[in-house]
């Protein structure tokens, strides 16, 4: 479960997380936390979250994979990449996040897997951090998986809020190796 990579070199050195058949790279200035899907636990095969964060006075920038067997959501959910979308914005509103602002579907690929996507927003006093989730369905390990980005570029200027974020949700959607890590 422990990440790899060079610690000792600057803030911008990647470190590259491999567990649970999920692996990507991220930069040592950030922070990893890994749990369970409701952040009580330690993360399963069947189900966890991987949250990445950096939040300075300057910027925030969180992502996540999170991944989840068909069979641990809920019975009356369909088994889809949406369903487990709303699954997951179940789960964030128990724990207390409110989510606004949900677009309507988007699609595109990532490793050969069909991607459905959307932006959302999260309120705070005095304005919404953007954000951007996506989902699909790996068939070699029997899993959903789901990747988001929360980001704030420049609290000073909160105007054009998801400026460039698409692309930076796909950098780091294309950087996960969802299967096949040994």
């Amino acid at each position: 479960m422990e990440p790899s990579g060079s610690t000792g070199a600057t803030h911008h050195s990647a470190l590259r997380y491999t567990s649970h058949g999920i692996s990507f790279d991220y930069t040592v200035e950030m922070s990893l936390m890994e749990s369970d899907l409701a952040g009580f636990s330690s993360a399963t095969d069947s189900e966890g979250t991987v949250q990445i964060s950096y939040q300075g006075a300057d910027r925030l920038e969180q992502y996540g994979v999170m991944w989840i067997k068909p069979q641990s959501m809920p019975s009356n959910m369909a088994r889809t990449p949406e369903a487990a979308l709303d699954f997951l914005f179940e789960i964030v509103g128990l724990a207390g996040t409110r989510i606004t602002d949900r677009s309507e579907y988007n699609t595109t690929t990532t490793d050969g897997h069909e991607v459905i996507y959307q932006t959302f927003g999260v309120p705070e006093s005095d304005y919404t951090i953007p954000g951007i989730i996506g989902a699909w369905h790996c068939e070699e390990t029997g899993r959903f998986l789901l990747q988001y980005l929360i980001y704030v570029e420049d609290f000073e200027n909160l105007e054009v809020p998801y400026q460039g974020m698409e692309q930076m949700w796909r950098d780091h959607l294309d950087g996960i190796t969802c299967h096949g890590i040994e």
